[in-house]
């Protein structure tokens, strides 16, 4: 444990030199939010974001896309950090990408402790966490190829690593072998009852016609196709025309009966010829039984005060991206955790009845094959 604190803080600190300024962040989003205006105004009269509150954890400047979990009484929060510069042999300088555990006071206001996830990868990327059977179940993206290697493919793969929850310490991990595309990441992971005829670990693949794959618990490996909507979900289609394509965030999570999850995307605003992206939250409520139809989904991204203000990394790029949730019954609420602009992790306090009053329903003109 100690020696992989001392690794973790190490590379904290080569990361730390990066920085951009500040005040030129906020011109420069000025320019690129001006899509977002009529969603802004609309929801400072229905706010859906309570508290917003940003994690801090010392000797870490640069940690972003955390993913939140709890436990056992503990509150974990997994993230990616990177490690910028590093000389490679063909003479170029690449960034490595690691992920790390903070367990914080349950009120996020005290980190405990920080442990390095031993993935066996400089390029492990956007964790995402949920617990099945009293153990930890991550997932992760890596690249196809050894990006450190001459003759580099291009690609990315996801992966799983089984975590004690106690020791933090990797169990079992795997690729996932379920390429259908040259990059897969983004996947929503999401665990079924137990007991349940649900019971198990799925995995949502994409959005627009909702395929749902189910992992086998004997091989991690291995994942198979158990349903996927026969044709584009119309509201999810609306969103990607105005908001860029619908992709995964947060792991799903059950709450009275239905899944409730938090996703992404990215779109381009008219900025007199300046290229932005933003990166943007939205939130669906799905089926808790095969073929986990989508019921419900935001007509608009989630906004919040502070949006896209912290540092950031790329100047043409501002980011929200969301990568965790918790529930909290007896205040029911959202928690939220989403990365900033590629450097900042931030939690958002989500009333549920005020998200369930700006969901509109998805209506369906053809039943959806159950190819389970």
């Amino acid at each position: 444990m100690r020696s992989k604190q001392i690794t973790l803080y190490t590379h904290l600190l080569l990361s730390s030199f990066l920085g951009f300024s500040f005040a030129h962040a906020q011109l420069r989003v000025k320019s690129s939010c001006t899509k977002l205006n009529e969603v802004v105004e609309h929801q400072s009269d229905f706010p859906i974001v309570g508290a917003v509150r940003t994690l801090q954890i010392p000797g870490l400047k640069f940690g972003y896309n955390p993913s939140i979990v709890r436990f056992g009484g503990k509150t974990l929060v997994f993230f990616r950090y990177d490690v910028e510069n590093i000389q490679v042999e063909s003479g170029h300088k690449k960034q490595k990408s690691f992920v790390a555990c903070a367990e914080f006071t349950n009120d996020l206001n005290t980190v405990l402790n920080v442990t390095e996830i031993a993935l066996n990868s400089f390029f492990a990327e956007d964790p995402r966490a949920i617990v099945y059977q009293d153990i930890i179940y991550l997932f992760y993206n890596t690249p196809l190829s050894d990006p450190l290697a001459s003759r580099f493919r291009p690609g990315r793969k996801m992966c799983v690593a089984k975590i004690d929850p106690k020791t933090l310490t990797v169990i079992e991990q795997k690729t996932i072998h379920y390429q259908q595309f040259l990059t897969e990441k983004n996947w929503v992971p999401f665990a079924g009852p137990i007991g349940s005829k649900e019971e198990g670990i799925y995995l949502i693949h994409t959005l627009q016609k909702f395929k749902v794959l189910k992992l086998d618990p004997k091989d991690l490996s291995h994942a198979t196709l158990i349903c996927e909507t026969p044709q584009r979900i119309p509201e999810i289609h609306h969103w990607d025309k105005k908001w860029g394509t619908a992709r995964g965030g947060s792991p799903a999570i059950l709450v009275d009966g239905e899944y409730w999850m938090f996703f992404h995307s990215f779109y381009r605003p008219s900025t007199g010829g300046i290229d932005i992206h933003n990166y943007i939250c939205g939130a669906m409520v799905f089926q808790s039984t095969p073929p986990f139809l989508p019921k419900r989904i935001l007509k608009d991204p989630i906004v919040f005060e502070g949006m896209y203000t912290s540092n950031y990394r790329r100047s043409n790029t501002f980011t929200t991206y969301p990568a965790g949730v918790v529930y909290e019954p007896e205040l029911d609420q959202f928690l939220v955790s989403i990365g900033e602009n590629d450097r900042v992790m931030k939690v958002l306090t989500i009333s549920k009845k005020s998200l369930e009053q700006a969901l509109q329903p998805i209506e369906y003109e053809k039943k959806c094959s159950d190819l389970g």
